[in-house]
């Protein structure tokens, strides 16, 4: 697996600190994909195995119980596969390869609207610039991180992303009209689900995460990154 490390000031260390640099590094990836692996796929096969145990209880005895257990384990069979696919395309620094970051954005909203029967929209403003690889794939899986917890989550009708470039940052905008994450029995402190791993993606490129939840509804998350004079990213990732 490739793994960018030119955020980290490797030059100004020690040698004998490398070692230290790069087990920090893989030990922090290792870290964040065991995450994504438990919110995702764990908790899908554990449905699947929960249900088969329901079907095969109501086998031959109530055919309207296994006909409702059968439907709901091809649904979480699609959605780990679903998932693992994420995963194997999150591992892949090309995946983003032949088209930017608003071009991808504005296909994941599409995709999302086409699989999910939601309204999803996407919009960019301002004067666009240049973008390093990291800056546009980290972008582009927070998004959809926040849209993957839209559709689990928040039983919302209707998601809005937004890119913005200003003079000194890029401000990405996820928001959605569901219920809040706090009827979504999700824990108030930084809203839950997924939250620490797009922080995580945030500060690997110098930006930072705010996540709005109102008590009347609906969620937005927002990505700032700072922009130098010339359109640069300043990407350091934050202290």
């Amino acid at each position: 697996m490739e793994t960018s490390f030119q955020n980290l000031e490797i030059a100004r260390l020690p040698s004998g600190d490398l070692r230290a640099v790069w087990e920090m590094a893989v030990t922090g990836e290792r870290n964040r994909l065991a995450r994504e692996i438990h919110d995702t796929l764990v908790q899908s096969f554990a449905g699947i195995v929960l249900h088969t145990e329901a079907l095969g209880t109501s086998l031959g005895v109530n055919p309207l119980r296994s006909k409702r257990a059968l439907s709901n384990i091809q649904k979480l069979a699609r959605s780990g596969l679903a998932e693992a696919r994420r995963s194997l395309q999150a591992l892949r620094p090309k995946a983003m390869e032949g088209c930017t970051l608003s071009e991808a954005l504005m296909r994941a909203a599409e995709s999302f609207s086409t699989e999910t029967h939601l309204t999803c929209d996407f919009k960019q403003r301002g004067i666009v610039l240049g973008l390093s690889a990291e800056v546009q794939i980290e972008l582009f899986r927070i998004a959809q991180e926040a849209m993957t917890n839209v559709q689990k989550h928040a039983r919302a009708k209707s998601v809005w992303i937004t890119l913005e470039f200003k003079i000194n940052q890029l401000v990405l905008t996820i928001r959605d009209d569901g219920v809040g994450f706090a009827k979504a029995n999700a824990p108030r402190t930084g809203c839950g689900f997924g939250m620490t791993t797009m922080r995580e993606r945030a500060q690997r490129i110098g930006a930072w995460l705010e996540a709005k939840c109102p008590a009347n509804g609906g969620s937005t998350i927002r990505v700032v990154v700072p922009l130098a004079e010339d359109g640069e990213t300043l990407n350091h990732p934050i202290k």
